[in-house]
Parts: C-alpha cells; sequence; structure tokens
C-alpha cells in the first residue's frame, strides 16, 4: 500500500511541476512595424500582430513619389514572404477597372485579420524576408512590377520569455 501511495505522490508531483517554466507561445502576442521604400514609393505605417488569439496584418499607406503611375487600368498590391523557393503570400489585393483609366494615388494598401503566418513560415523569415509588390497595367497595356523589400520592427513583445 506505501508503494502504491509513493507512485500516486510521485506521479502527482511530477504533473504538478511538468508545466512550470513553460508559456504557451501561441499564446505569446507581438507587434510589428512594417516599412519600405524605392524610388517611385514608399510603405508606412504598416502594422502586423502575430500570436495570440487575434492575429492581423495591415500593409500600411502606399504614398507614391513620382509621376510614374497615371493612366492606370490595373494595380494589385502584394505582400508575400521570400523563403528562397516559391514566395509565400501573405496578402495579395487586386484592382482592376475596364471602364476607365486613373491615376494611381496614395492609398491604403490592405488588411487581413486570422492567421497571418502559416504553419512553414517562422517568425525569422517573416522578419527578414517580407516584401512588398506593386504591379500596374498601364492604358497602353505595359505592365511594370515594383519589389520593395521591407524592414519589420518588433515594437511590443507581450511575452517576457520571448527574446528575439
Amino acid at each position: 500500500m506505501k508503494k502504491v501511495l509513493s507512485i500516486v505522490l510521485v506521479l502527482s508531483m511530477v504533473l504538478a511541476f511538468a508545466g512550470c517554466g513553460k508559456e504557451d507561445k501561441s499564446l505569446a502576442q507581438r507587434v510589428y512595424s512594417i516599412s519600405g521604400e524605392c524610388d517611385e514609393f514608399r510603405i508606412i505605417n504598416g502594422i502586423a500582430v502575430i500570436g495570440g488569439e487575434k492575429e492581423t496584418f495591415y500593409g500600411g499607406n502606399l504614398e507614391i513619389k513620382t509621376d510614374n503611375f497615371k493612366n492606370i487600368c490595373d494595380h494589385s498590391f502584394k505582400y508575400f514572404i521570400d523563403n528562397g523557393k516559391d514566395n509565400d503570400t501573405i496578402m495579395h489585393n487586386v484592382v482592376l477597372d475596364e471602364t476607365s483609366k486613373y491615376d494611381l494615388k496614395n492609398q491604403e494598401t490592405g488588411q487581413i485579420s486570422g492567421p497571418v503566418l502559416n504553419s512553414n513560415i517562422d517568425i525569422s523569415s517573416f522578419k527578414n524576408n517580407l516584401y512588398f509588390e506593386l504591379s500596374i497595367t498601364d492604358e497602353n497595356g505595359e505592365s511594370k512590377t515594383f519589389t520593395v523589400p521591407m524592414t519589420v520592427r518588433l515594437v511590443l513583445n507581450q511575452s517576457d520569455t520571448d527574446k528575439e
């Protein structure tokens, strides 16, 4: 009987202390600022909330710096992670207007809520390999694509044990 009580006591203690010192990383929420720039435009005020119960990716604002975006028929904004083989798309927005031509002006690039990073993307790849792609087609049918590396900075980490 003493042996059974000893085993039960030891098992109880092991189970009680098994979770000590561990933190559920899925609940650790981190907030990142996102920005990038090239000669033609810049992206500012992007935000990504990763981890926790609700993830959000807000691409930020596109600010046009040149006159190269006149008489546009369609354009698309794409955020992706370059993993060396295939790109992992985080968000892709397409605008197609077959009835008129427009000048691409300063505007928001879009937002998504839900899982931002899929299971095969780690946070290091997100921070170091995030790109923004702007594709345009003008009234003459000429297409151009601009790809800009993004700067991703941690601005808030709600986990004391998650050192990045």
